[in-house]
């Protein structure tokens, strides 16, 4: 999964010119969260009870990298 995500990622910034590209995930999802995290990206932010699963509302972490910053970890 992680060497999908880089290859959308690398599509992001190469074929459709992104300058930003985030990775939402639960907070308690620890193997969503490792992706973003293995791949460089910078945790930004935490939204308090952003996102509904199975009936009850959870945190969400969003991972960011920026094009200039993508260019040192690929």
């Amino acid at each position: 999964m992680t060497k999908c995500c880089a290859e959308v990622v690398q599509h992001a910034f190469d074929e459709l010119d992104l300058h930003r590209v985030e990775i939402h995930c639960a907070i308690d999802n620890k193997k969503s969260r490792a992706i973003p995290e293995r791949l460089g990206f910078t945790k930004e932010a935490i939204q308090k009870e952003a996102i509904q699963l199975n009936g009850q509302y959870k945190d969400r972490v969003i991972y960011r990298v920026l094009s200039s910053e993508w260019e040192d970890v690929a």
